[in-house]
This record gives structure tokens, sequence and C-alpha cells, in this order.
């Protein structure tokens, strides 16, 4: 019988992973909260360092995912309004926002959950 995952090291260590992940994920987030100024989203070409750098990291942190989401961001935004969604009621905050939270579900999903999904079937096979 094999010993559950949860009470060994390895699963200690993955829970502290998750923990470290997550909470560096709502440091950020609660940074570009404190750094950024009410109303200064514009248009991406003027978009401030800010915003930049929050993008930047949570891409970073939930590469490539998180690039591949944050690359697909100046898309979703016509397709959603396409769909009939309007998003001139939105706050100023909302694309920034959604940047981080699609790259965090997606960077979760992909280190937590299809990475090691992958890598057991690989250890199955052999």
């Amino acid at each position: 019988m094999m010993p559950s995952v949860r009470g060994t090291a390895r699963g200690r260590l993955v829970r502290l992973l998750k923990l470290a992940w997550w909470s560096v994920c709502l440091g950020v987030l609660v940074w570009w909260f404190i750094a950024v100024e009410p109303g200064t989203l514009q248009t991406q070409a003027s978009e401030p360092v800010q915003h930049q750098t929050l993008k930047g990291v949570m891409a970073l942190l939930a590469f490539p995912a998180g690039l591949l989401w944050v690359w697909s961001m100046p898309w979703l935004v016509p397709a959603a309004q396409a769909v009939g969604l309007p998003m001139d009621g939105w706050p100023w905050y909302a694309p920034t926002v959604m940047a981080r939270f699609g790259c965090a579900l997606l960077g979760y999903a992909q280190w937590f959950w299809l990475l090691p999904h992958v890598f057991t079937l690989r250890a199955s096979d052999s």
C-alpha cells in the first residue's frame, strides 16, 4: 500500500510551493493596487509602468500559458464586445485585473495540475 501524498515530505513541499506561488501572485496584485493611480489606464500605447510590470510579472509566473494570455488580451476585448459584453461601463482597472486573474488561473493549472499529471503519466508508461 502506497503512503498518502498528503502526509509525505513531497506533499508538504507541494503545498509549500503552492502557498508561495499564490502569495507571490497576491503580493504582486497588492503592490499594483498601492502603486497605481486610479484612472491612469487610457490605452495600451500609453500604459503606465505599473500596468506593464504587473502583466510582465504575472506572465513570467505563469510562463508559458500566462504569456499567451497576456498576448491574447488585446484581441479578447473586441471579441467580448462582439459577443455583446459592453466594456465601456467597466472600471478603469478591469483589463489589468483580467490579465492578472487569467495568468493566475492558467499558471496554477499549468504548474500544479497539468505538469504533475504529465509527469505521472510518463512515469507510469516506463
